[in-house]
């Protein structure tokens, strides 16, 4: 069926198309009788306004655009539920996309952008990305851009983060003032940032308990790509060394490591404590509960989503500095 437009609406009241399009936008010189008549041609027509058309006029696409490395069923969609509802009450729509966490994809990603007149970016890079070389086009074209949990160390663009490494400092802490002393940390890729923060936590806790210097067996590092990785690695590590505690990086590992202590041990009592970094869904269904320093993913997606819209409001011109916001956690125990 062809869509209506406003000459349709016009046609069938006798009147110009502006009178139409200020009697749509409630224009005050326009009667309500006039108004009236306008509204219920155009709800009979089931006329919709041509936001394409609009946006052109304005010289914007409406879309912002939201690349991760991949969605997967820890944090994203709570960050996504973030971001969507800034987005969406600025009258913007989201669009999706991944980069299956590798720079090509990254780079493909933003060449949809460009190619979509994208008005605004949120990005959180991949573990493959050294260097922001590859956003200079769109920067170029004036386009905000605005990085978010997974970063790089740079000045060049805002980025909303958590305190990685403090976030790792404070989980140990935890598992040492409980008792721990052989502690493994499950990180994730070792090519990203995140990975390389939340490590030096770990470190600094156990060197601050002098637990470094206790021999080889004392600690443990597991890298793991992948929740079913995880959990094969850990069912081997439990198989040959002696553990009493895990830190975990993020849900997906502590998911890996819970179902490898599941697989190999038997009662509560000979299990070891298990600590993670976490938005707060997993540890509650997960028996027993999982003690976690908690960092909202909704709020890390509001929080990124208004920066970005703070530039957009800001227009070309702008003159507002770079920032990094950090987002404030929590620890969560019992």
């Amino acid at each position: 069926m062809k869509r209506a437009t406003i000459k349709d609406i016009a046609s069938q009241l006798g009147v110009s198309p502006s009178t139409v399009s200020r009697a749509l936008n409630d224009h005050p010189d326009i009667s309500d009788k006039v108004k009236e008549e306008v509204r219920q041609v155009a709800q009979a027509l089931n006329y919709h306004v041509n936001l394409t058309a609009v946006n052109l006029r304005n010289n914007r696409s409406g879309l912002i655009a939201l690349i991760i490395p991949e969605i997967t069923m820890f944090f994203f969609p709570s960050l996504i539920k973030g971001i969507e509802d800034v987005v969406s009450a600025n009258g913007y729509q989201l669009l999706v996309l991944q980069s299956q966490n590798a720079l090509a994809g990254e780079v493909a990603n933003l060449r949809v952008c460009a190619d979509l007149s994208i008005d605004g970016i949120l990005i959180s890079l991949s573990a493959q990305t050294k260097d922001l070389d590859h956003l200079q086009e769109l920067e170029a074209a004036a386009v905000p851009i605005v990085l978010f949990d997974k970063s790089i160390e740079q000045t060049q663009f805002d980025q909303v983060m958590i305190d990685d490494e403090e976030a790792a400092y404070q989980c140990v802490s935890y598992l040492i003032k409980a008792g721990a002393t052989k502690i493994c940390a499950v990180l994730g890729d070792q090519q990203l940032q995140m990975s390389q923060l939340r490590h030096q936590g770990f470190q600094r806790a156990m060197v601050e308990a002098n637990l470094l210097s206790n021999g080889p067996n004392s600690t443990y590092i597991i890298h793991a790509k992948s929740q079913d990785q995880c959990t094969s690695l850990v069912i081997d590590w439990l198989g040959n060394y002696e553990v009493d505690a895990f830190f975990c990086m993020s849900d997906e590992l502590s998911a890996g490591v819970y179902a490898a202590i599941n697989t190999t041990t038997g009662d509560n009592k000979h299990k070891p404590k298990v600590i993670g970094i976490s938005d707060g869904h997993l540890p509650s269904i997960l028996s027993p509960n999982l003690d976690h320093y908690r960092h909202s993913g909704y709020e890390l997606g509001h929080l990124a989503a208004e920066r970005l819209i703070l530039r957009l409001k800001a227009g070309r011109k702008q003159t507002i500095a770079p920032e990094t916001l950090i987002l404030e956690g929590q620890l969560v125990v019992g």
